[in-house]
């Protein structure tokens, strides 16, 4: 039988990586306390990324760094493009047109409106 536990502290990790890490991981959040931060991804579920974040905000929310996940909108054209982007992060070849750079940045502007991010010291 396989038994699930949802590590959703920081203090779930200390059977793993040992007190010392947990403290040193909490001393070095205290500079980022003041801090809100948002992860933004096309996705709540499904994929390595939406994986990630769902872990990643409950943590940094236990150490105190405030922080939302928000998912974005956009049509196909949109997502071929971040696709790109993507591919081009990881050693591929890019080359956008202005139109289609006109796309991303319209697309990219229309979210950060819609998901007040604004309002959050990084992104």
């Amino acid at each position: 039988m396989v038994i699930h536990h949802r590590i959703t502290q920081i203090e779930d990790y200390e059977k793993y990586v040992g007190g010392e890490a947990i403290d040193r991981i909490l001393k070095k959040a205290q500079n980022l306390r003041h801090l809100h931060v948002a992860n933004v991804n096309s996705t709540y579920y499904g994929g390595g990324v939406a994986e990630l974040l769902t872990s990643l905000s409950l943590l940094m929310n236990s150490v105190g760094v405030k922080t939302g996940w928000r998912v974005i909108q956009g049509a196909p054209d949109f997502f071929s493009i971040t696709k790109k982007m993507h591919n081009a992060l990881q050693g591929g070849e890019i080359n956008l047109s202005d139109r289609k750079m006109g796309i991303y940045e319209e697309v990219i502007y229309e979210n950060a409106i819609r998901n007040h991010l604004e309002n959050h010291n990084m992104v």
